[in-house]
């Protein structure tokens, strides 16, 4: 049972490092294939409508909303 605590204790790391990122609170990158072009994936965000072209087929790390 004691096994428990370090394991929920590395895992609630992981999720605020995950989803704690403050220059990512709102994005919502959504992926759509009809706009690809080039062999790039077209991401567009859904909280702030903000569209990248992606050339590794990721989405974006940063908002692009913000200017960062």
């Amino acid at each position: 049972m004691l096994i428990f605590v370090p394991i929920a204790f590395v895992l609630a790391i992981v999720l605020i490092w995950i989803y704690g990122k403050p220059s990512m609170k709102g994005c919502r990158w959504r992926m759509n294939h009809a706009h690809d072009q080039d062999g790039k994936t077209f991401y567009r965000c859904a909280a702030c409508g903000a569209s990248l072209l992606s050339e590794d087929g990721r989405p974006p790390q940063l908002c692009l909303s913000h200017g960062s």
